[in-house]
């Protein structure tokens, strides 16, 4: 029952930071930029996994499973979000070497789902905080939140 409720925790936060994700593009009119997009992937990705382990009353090797997967598109996620941040953090014109737009913007899903892809690829600025945060420096603490959650609804018996 514990591990229920600790992956519904995942599945509640997943779908409340896309929520976010979705008011500040459409309702504040700010650009989303690529890894804002693949990091609105992990989040869902995240939370379905996390679903599937509530739906299917999940035994312990199951749950195992499913905290890896968690944890993969978790700490891929958190990667992303670190990579967009990190320009906003670092004095000067820091670059990173990945073109994460060229890569969302190759994907098959973009041809699927178009309105995520409408973005301009300016991640440097933080055009908005919470509580002293940018929305990518959010998505890192919840993506850690997600993994150390999963593990601990793991190892519920």
């Amino acid at each position: 029952m514990i591990a229920r409720l600790l992956y519904l925790s995942i599945v509640v936060a997943g779908g409340w930071m896309l929520g976010i994700g979705m008011y500040v593009q459409y309702a504040l009119g700010l650009k989303t930029c690529a890894p804002a997009v693949l990091e609105r992937y992990a989040f869902v990705f995240a939370a379905v996994f996390a679903a599937f382990a509530i739906l299917v009353n999940a035994g312990k090797i199951i749950r195992w499973t499913i905290t890896v997967l968690v944890s993969l598109v978790s700490l891929a996620g958190a990667t992303l979000a670190a990579h967009q941040s990190w320009p906003g953090r670092v004095p000067g014109p820091a670059r990173l070497g990945l073109d994460a737009d060229r890569l969302a913007h190759s994907l098959p899903l973009a041809d699927v789902l178009p309105r995520f892809f409408l973005g301009s690829g300016e991640c440097a600025k933080a055009h908005w905080r919470i509580l002293g945060l940018t929305t990518p420096e959010w998505s890192v603490v919840f993506f850690v939140l997600f993994v150390v959650v999963a593990i601990l609804a793991a190892r519920q018996d």
